[in-house]
């Protein structure tokens, strides 16, 4: 028996060797005058398929150019476009997003405050749901939730959006196949074993190193034997769902580093690389896969015009009174 047939189908590894990853290199320019500038460039091995640009960005006027790099192993997109005004931008991008890129949000504001112009500007990639959707307040406790919203890098937070991720994944199979098993056989996999199970059926079967013999051992374990031979050979067939879950999910994999340049100097941003007036993140699929990663940078820009008409109106005030002081 083909072990990848199986693992296609139960085994995690299998699906990140079938999804390519991209690089995304992302700039923002915001400018004092209102306008915006985004610039999207994305490069992919030239062995991982076809490579074009979304409809979306051709539709919505972006300047998109096809392109290798100098060793002609990269396929690059390079896709620009100027906004006229911060809310023709913020409400441009949400709106076609998906497919290209992670779904996204921006929202950039400008705010007069005297001597100074204050620009904020907030990116937020939406969580992606690939599979099944299954809230993270129903999978993990309220203790572990508060852990993994800190962000806290670290072996235990890998292993549990590992582990929420597996499960996922496999339950979205498995409603998928329970569906086609009701539809042809008249079986109902969900009767045969309760939730507390699954949860212990997908944990065997996603843990790392199995071999054919024991992923059909666990099967059989749980469904028995006739069952365990229906569900192998399932896995052997071309399945339309799982197969567009699997090219949605490969859409968004890859890194990112996302730019934002700001008007004058950096005052605040979450972002720990700032370099003159541009803040950079650097991250990949998994800050966003389950929870939603905001990009937050402020800038603060002084008024000269505001500066040169106060030191007039100053000046004349004084000349003013000096003036009245001489005629007395």
């Amino acid at each position: 028996m083909n072990a990848r047939t199986i693992l296609k189908l139960f085994f995690i590894s299998a699906l990140f060797l079938l999804s390519s990853c991209k690089e995304y290199f992302i700039t923002t320019k915001i400018n004092s005058d209102g306008t915006v500038e985004k610039t999207i460039i994305v490069k992919q091995d030239k062995n991982d398929g076809k490579f074009e640009a979304e409809a979306w960005l051709k539709k919505e006027g972006w300047n998109v150019v096809l392109s290798a790099d100098s060793s002609a192993s990269k396929n690059i997109l390079t896709a620009t476009k100027i906004f006229p005004t911060f809310e023709a931008f913020d409400s441009a991008l949400v709106l076609n997003a998906k497919g290209f890129v992670p779904v996204f949000t921006t929202r950039t504001e400008k705010h007069f405050r005297f001597f100074f112009t204050y620009f904020t500007y907030k990116e937020t990639y939406k969580a992606q749901q690939f599979y099944k959707p299954m809230p993270v307040d129903r999978y993990f406790t309220p203790d572990e939730l508060g852990k993994l919203k800190e962000g806290i890098d670290s072996a235990w937070t890998k292993n549990k959006l590992e582990e929420y991720n597996n499960y996922i994944m496999l339950d979205s199979y498995f409603e998928i196949m329970n569906r086609e098993f009701l539809s042809k056989d008249k079986i109902d996999l969900n009767s045969l074993i309760p939730a507390d199970k699954k949860k212990l059926l997908f944990a065997e079967l996603s843990a790392p190193g199995k071999k054919d013999d024991e992923i059909e051992a666990v099967l059989k374990n749980y469904f028995g034997s006739q069952i365990a031979l229906k569900i192998v050979e399932f896995s052997k067939t071309k399945n339309p769902e799982i197969e567009n879950m699997d090219k949605t999910f490969s859409v968004s994999d890859g890194t990112y580093n996302n730019s934002v340049i700001m008007p004058g100097i950096i005052t605040s941003s979450n972002s720990k690389i700032i370099e003159g007036n541009r803040v950079t993140w650097k991250f990949d699929q998994d800050k966003f896969k389950f929870f939603d990663f905001e990009m937050t940078a402020e800038s603060r820009e002084v008024n000269t015009w505001v500066i040169v008409v106060s030191s007039l109106l100053i000046l004349l005030l004084l000349a003013g009174l000096l003036i009245s002081r001489i005629r007395k």
